[in-house]
């Protein structure tokens, strides 16, 4: 199996867990007999991706198809451009498209991981994701001490960006 790992690390631990998208028998992306890439939320920030499309735009065949009409969101895979054969997927479950497009462009601050899965995916995802499907899993709550975490960040055209974030256990019950 083709594994993808955006970040490069002495761990394993992309490759270990397992993943939604490829799978729906908790298998990781090791076990699973596909193309499966995994961006992690922490590279993808990184890299400044302030949008999913973005970060996906990233991942190995993949292309962001803005037009009129798709609200900028049209992803294209193995030849396979549009809302009816790049899937959308949060959490595992499905987008639909609704004049034309998806609300689908949210920011990556919430993402853990994005799973992307090439190829004939309708067999696990059903129709429309025969050029790939796109899994964004957000960030899980912590049973840790409470921990903050922020971002500011601008850019050109006085574009910019602020993110705070705060989780953890109050107590051993909550």
């Amino acid at each position: 199996p083709a594994v993808t790992v955006s970040e490069r690390s002495p761990s394993r631990g992309a490759l270990d867990e397992p993943s939604s998208t490829g799978s729906r028998l908790g298998l990781t992306p090791l076990q699973i007999p596909a193309s499966v890439e995994v961006l992690r939320g922490e590279t993808i920030r990184d890299r400044g991706d302030d949008a999913v499309v973005r970060a996906v735009s990233r991942a190995t065949g993949l292309t962001m198809s803005p037009a009129p009409g798709n609200g900028g969101t049209s992803l294209g895979a193995r030849g396979f451009v549009g809302h009816n054969s790049v899937m959308q997927l949060y959490d595992g479950t499905r987008f639909y498209v609704g004049a034309g497009t998806v609300t689908f462009p949210f920011d990556t601050w919430m993402a853990e991981r994005i799973e992307v899965l090439r190829g004939a995916a309708s067999v696990i995802h059903g129709e429309g994701a025969i050029g790939a499907a796109i899994n964004v899993v957000p960030k899980r709550p912590l049973r840790a001490p409470i921990a903050h975490e922020a971002r500011l960040a601008f850019g050109s055209d006085k574009t910019g960006h602020l993110a705070f974030g705060s989780g953890g256990a109050i107590d051993d019950r909550w």
